[in-house]
């Protein structure tokens, strides 16, 4: 029985030259990988809040759907099949592309491994404390997750940059963002991740929103920064941790568009008031 995630992508790798078998083909899919995460616990350590003032420093703990299960390296059954994906993803990018879907479940990956490497006493619901024996093992999975996701984020649709505006009016419309095109393939996903954030208001899921935003808000223009405020208003009074992430970003992004100046006017013409002058 494989249990390495290397082990059994070279056992695919040999398998696929006398098949047209390919890795991925082997990977659970989109529906399968979210159930995997869906009967998982996503709680944070409150202890990490030290590390991220976005983080509550206390939260209730929520159980597992199902019992979390480490091998004897002690990672899970869903580290080893993302790690898989991550490694699939790092040797061809044009599976990358053509499945952005799975970059939700690489960043949970890598923050679940930065988070044990911050605070290497606890396990998490992706990796038990043994994982740390093999350190530069988990520490390469933070990189290598960072790569891909920059290139998922600002390589892909270079050529088009409609899908941030594309984006925000899905999201601001709370409609989905349909098209058969590659270019609202990253639209979809970015649209996805926020919906998913404002349902749930999960902490891990706004973490993975927050890496994201942060290759969309800084290239965005004035009009689709003034819409991303627009929204943040929008969830003011709920209190969620989403709004904090959206405002958080958008003060970093646009600190230097005088943005803010623009955002009072903007949510008065929406509202139906005259705009202050």
């Amino acid at each position: 029985m494989f249990s390495r995630p290397e082990d059994v992508l070279e056992a695919i790798s040999d398998a696929s030259m006398a098949s047209d078998l390919g890795a991925f083909d082997v990977v659970p899919t989109q529906k399968e990988l979210d159930a995997m995460l869906f009967e998982m616990s996503l709680n944070v350590d409150p202890s990490l809040a030290v590390l991220d003032s976005l983080l509550p420093t206390s939260s209730p703990k929520q159980p597992s759907l199902s019992p979390v299960l480490y091998d004897a390296r002690g990672w899970s059954s869903y580290a080893r099949v993302t790690d898989a994906i991550l490694r699939i993803f790092m040797e061809d990018r044009q599976i990358a592309r053509h499945n952005i879907w799975s970059l939700r479940h690489l960043l949970m990956l890598s923050l679940h491994a930065q988070d044990l490497i911050d605070l290497p006493t606890t396990s998490n619901s992706i990796f038990s404390i043994d994982a740390l024996q093999a350190h530069n093992a988990v520490q390469d999975i933070c990189s290598a997750v960072q790569q891909v996701t920059t290139y998922l984020m600002t390589s892909s649709f270079t050529d088009n940059e409609q899908w941030r505006s594309q984006t925000i009016d899905g999201i601001l419309a709370s409609k989905p963002v349909i098209s058969a095109t590659k270019l609202s393939t990253l639209s979809s996903f970015v649209a996805d991740m926020a919906k998913s954030c404002q349902d749930t208001d999960s902490v891990m899921e706004t973490r993975c929103l927050r890496i994201v935003l942060q290759h969309v808000l800084p290239d965005a223009n004035k009009t689709e920064g003034e819409k991303w405020m627009l929204l943040a208003r929008k969830l003011e009074k709920t209190g969620k941790w989403v709004k904090k992430i959206y405002e958080r970003n958008l003060t970093i992004a646009f600190s230097a568009m005088d943005l803010y100046r623009h955002c009072g006017g903007y949510q008065a013409r929406h509202a139906g008031y005259p705009q202050t002058r």
